[in-house]
């Protein structure tokens, strides 16, 4: 159990019992004898199994103000794998993935998938590009910002983009701030303010887009794709509940 910034508390869980999920998915994350029921997208890879890693933000839900106060290390728990919001078969296509907030940890797990298939494809003329847009309040709320960066980092290809941006602050920080991803991050680039917009009309209108943030900015996304002719079928997106 971490606090990985402010308001975003980390979990650790051994599984045994789980033996796979498709990066993308949540769980249902129940603490008997307590009667509520959380879902929580899973932020770790399948090949880390049977640890499963959970980032929750806190909230005036049951499953969250548990997390934060009184989880503690040993307690048993209950967990059960659903959602498909999952990459498919992009083909040759552009994958735009658009995360806010907490929303990142099932955006990330699809961007860790596309990278790992976009490698074994080595040279092929199927070399699909990718475009990725990580909004959070404010720098300290950047759970993911440093594997994220690094993973941009490692794999990028000419027309790939990363962008963070921060929608409650004036400024980024110094680069020191950054601490050892400095140098991952020169990669990035960093913006201020809300833009989700401009980013989207940046896509090509083929493009296959993975969408998981807040209900305001899901459905701002979904409605600006929806007027620019977008199929539905090109968007994936998770909404919390």
């Amino acid at each position: 159990k971490l606090l990985a910034s402010p308001t975003v508390m980390v979990l650790e869980l051994n599984v045994p019992s789980l033996t796979s999920f498709d990066p993308g998915q949540w769980v249902d994350f129940m603490a008997p004898p307590e009667d509520f029921v959380g879902g929580f997208s899973i932020a770790s890879p399948p090949s880390d199994l049977p640890q499963v890693t959970l980032a929750i933000k806190r909230s005036r839900a049951r499953a969250s103000t548990w997390v934060h106060d009184e989880a503690s290390v040993g307690r048993d728990l209950k967990i059960k794998v659903g959602g498909n919001c999952t990459l498919g078969g992009q083909d040759n296509k552009t994958v735009v993935f658009c995360a806010g907030g907490i929303g990142v940890s099932p955006v990330l797990g699809n961007y860790r998938d596309f990278l790992s298939r976009r490698q074994h494809l080595g040279n092929s003329s199927a070399n699909p590009k990718s475009m990725f847009l990580y909004s959070v309040s404010t720098q300290t709320e950047l759970v993911f910002g440093e594997e994220l960066a690094q993973l941009f980092y490692n794999h990028q290809k000419n027309e790939d983009r990363m962008i963070f941006t921060l929608t409650k602050s004036s400024c980024w920080q110094t680069p020191e701030k950054f601490g050892g991803w400095n140098s991952a991050r020169q990669a990035i680039e960093l913006r201020i303010g809300r833009y989700l917009c401009e980013f989207l009309d940046a896509a090509p209108t083929d493009a296959v887009f993975y969408i998981c943030g807040p209900p305001a900015m899901n459905d701002d996304a979904v409605a600006y794709l929806e007027a620019k002719g977008i199929p539905s079928a090109n968007m994936k997106y998770e909404k919390w509940w």
